[in-house]
């Protein structure tokens, strides 16, 4: 994420102010499951490290001569870690429904935050009580010789409220989120013999106190092979993500700001653009 404003000017002063988000997360996971007659049962565990980081500069020079007057410049980086484990159940109630389920456990999160300003340098811990995660779900598949097709529904409910934090070694609060309730839709048609086409999409409210929705839309395709009681597949598929952030405080001010001080807030979009390549091969 970046965003620059540039030649803003204030009292005869020029500026520049700029903001910029970077990091990258790091996920190690594995899985494993048992298929019985009509029940399937499987686990999965999930450990990840995370090192987000946001800057905000802001210099103020000189129109004529370009010389630097001023500058305000302010980092904050973050380290974060955690594990989690999910266990999840499928039931085939007949030959064209499934019904399924999943729990994710309550895990521990660590994160240490460093803001380096010329106001002040400092480190925080906070060591995050994550929540409970129940999902259901159903898949119904329509048999057609020509086109079968697979539609998938699921709702996952995750109790944000109960969300602690201690900082700095302090005692445990609630951390003041909301519960979140979120909706995911998926559709698979085979347009042409071992060659699936999917699509889907979901909702996932933000669990603070502002309307922070994220939207997503997927779609993807890949080939299956059938090799006596095993199917094998390689699959391809892209995502598009959009968060928007409305009523959030202006990152940047603006003249007007002064004397319409109602006008002081921002809708902030963020995009994220993802691509898979994923292959499954039964054991």
């Amino acid at each position: 994420y970046f965003f620059d404003v540039s030649d803003y000017t204030q009292g005869g002063l020029a500026s520049q102010k700029r903001a910029e988000d970077s990091g990258e997360m790091r996920v190690l996971a594995g899985a494993a499951s048992v298929r019985f007659t009509k029940f399937r049962f499987g686990i999965a565990y999930l450990a990840y490290r995370g090192t987000p980081s946001f800057s905000y500069r802001d210099y103020v020079y000189n129109p004529i001569s370009g010389a630097l007057i001023s500058a305000n410049i302010r980092e904050n980086r973050k380290v974060f870690g955690g594990r989690q484990f999910t266990g999840g159940a499928s039931y085939i109630f007949d030959e064209n429904l499934t019904l399924g389920a999943l729990l994710k456990t309550r895990f521990n999160l660590s994160e240490t935050e460093t803001v380096v300003s010329p106001a002040q340098n400092s480190d925080n811990r906070r060591e995050w009580f994550m929540p409970w995660e129940l999902g259901v779900g159903a898949a119904y598949k329509f048999a057609s010789k020509k086109t079968p097709a697979t539609v998938a529904l699921d709702l996952v409910k995750t109790w944000w409220g109960k969300t602690e934090v201690a900082e700095n070694g302090g005692d445990t609060r609630v951390a003041g989120l909301v519960d979140t309730l979120s909706y995911h839709v998926g559709l698979e048609i085979y347009l042409k013999p071992n060659v699936p086409f999917r699509f889907g999409g979901s909702l996932v409210p933000f669990y603070g106190r502002e309307e922070a929705d994220t939207f997503t839309v997927a779609a993807g395709s890949g080939y299956v092979w059938e090799i006596g009681r095993r199917t094998i597949s390689l699959d391809v598929s892209g995502e598009y993500q959009l968060r928007s952030t409305s009523g959030t405080t202006r990152l940047f001010a603006v003249p007007e700001d002064s004397s319409l001080p109602f006008i002081n807030q921002d809708v902030v979009d963020s995009y994220v653009k993802r691509f898979m390549l994923t292959a499954r091969y039964p054991f």
